[in-house]
């Protein structure tokens, strides 16, 4: 199948180059500025944020050479809402389930977790007073529990909590999946933590159910998955594109994949590294056969696991100053993953000529401590 899949490197004008490229007919084939203005306004460009929807707005507006046009349906991925789903959509609109609740208020939800956490705290009314070489510990339950014993405190562990439950949503994880760790195999203080988040994780739903809520973030990504399926499900449609999103959450990883595949849609990446070695592209995202998700091209990496490509399959569009890109090819080299630090020696005998231009106009600072 074919796909379009577009990068454009560190360095070259991220909007700049996306609209040139566009208006240029590069992107979408048979869609440019001699376009009619109808073919603009029937296209769909998802972008990552709403300000960079207001960006790439003034970027068409700069790059169009007419006074007045007609600019595409541009959509923020982290703000999509009922109405811009059903605008896009059409007759598939009927994939959003019409009884999706309205979204927990954050600061409702906060409230809420701390009112939990709270009466967690209370319950645990003992606290650790010694702790011996071997593990052995004495339990005062006479002495406050330290964690949470505050309002203020419950507040604060309540925003983690619910940092917690939006992941167990965006990365498909059951809440029963707690049920699975063995709390013998670490210190026994631990089944305080592992215990609390059973009730956490089997009390929040019920009370969602009760105030008929549902978290904000399951309620993207139920409208993400609308998005999916009506991309998925539809006939002959408008142009869409995905610009600027790394496909961090796995449902946007689908939607892009699905934007990908159609006849008339394309994925622009942001920065993929395609001077990095192959052997060193193998090792990212990868740690010892454990994923390890600290290089910065892991995530992208991902994606294109998700679509079933490989580097080779993704186009790079826009022009980078010589400078700039002796730069880049330095920076991969820094970032490359610990198994491949090796070729560090041969990188800089092959690219000596280059140093001087890569790191001209860098500064070197030097600090006493962490701190500074």
């Amino acid at each position: 199948m074919s796909r379009n899949i577009f990068t454009i490197p560190p360095g070259a004008p991220f909007l700049k180059t996306f609209v040139d490229a566009f208006l240029a007919g590069d992107i979408i084939p048979g869609l440019s500025r001699t376009s009619p203005p109808l073919d603009f306004a029937r296209t769909t460009i998802y972008v990552p944020t709403q300000r960079a929807g207001r960006a790439l707005a003034a970027q068409f507006a700069r790059g169009f050479d007419a006074g007045a046009t007609l600019l595409p349906r541009i959509l923020p991925l982290g703000g999509l809402e009922e109405q811009e789903t059903a605008a896009l959509m059409g007759e598939a609109a009927d994939f959003v389930d019409d009884d999706l609740p309205a979204p927990m208020e954050e600061l409702e939800r906060r409230l809420l977790l701390a009112q939990l956490v709270m009466a967690w705290s209370r319950a645990i009314s003992h606290a650790i007073i010694s702790i011996d070489a071997s593990g052995a510990h004495e339990l005062d339950t006479s002495a406050p529990f330290l964690v949470a014993n505050s309002p203020v405190a419950a507040f604060a562990l309540a925003a983690d909590l619910g940092a917690l439950i939006d992941e167990f949503a965006i990365e498909d994880i059951a809440a029963e999946t707690i049920n699975t760790v063995v709390d013998a195999e670490f210190d026994k203080y631990w089944s305080i933590t592992t215990n609390f988040l059973r009730i956490a994780l089997e009390k929040w739903p019920a009370i969602l159910e009760e105030k008929n809520r549902i978290d904000a973030a399951l309620r993207q990504k139920r409208l993400v998955e609308a998005q999916i399926a009506a991309l998925a499900g539809r006939g002959a449609g408008g142009p869409v594109v995905a610009l600027g999103s790394t496909g961090a959450r796995i449902t946007t990883a689908q939607l892009l994949s699905t934007i990908a595949s159609l006849e008339n849609g394309a994925v622009i990446l942001p920065g993929l590294d395609c001077v990095m070695t192959d052997a060193a592209w193998l090792r990212v995202g990868d740690n010892d056969g454990e994923p390890a998700f600290s290089h910065p091209q892991t995530m992208l990496k991902r994606l294109l696991e998700t679509m079933k490509l490989s580097r080779a399959d993704v186009r790079e569009i826009g022009v980078v100053a010589p400078s700039l890109s002796a730069r880049r090819a330095l920076v991969s080299q820094a970032m490359a993953p610990a198994d491949a630090t090796s070729a560090w020696r041969d990188f800089r005998a092959m690219q000596e000529k280059d140093f001087a231009a890569a790191l001209d106009g860098v500064t070197a600072l030097y600090a006493p401590d962490e701190r500074m």
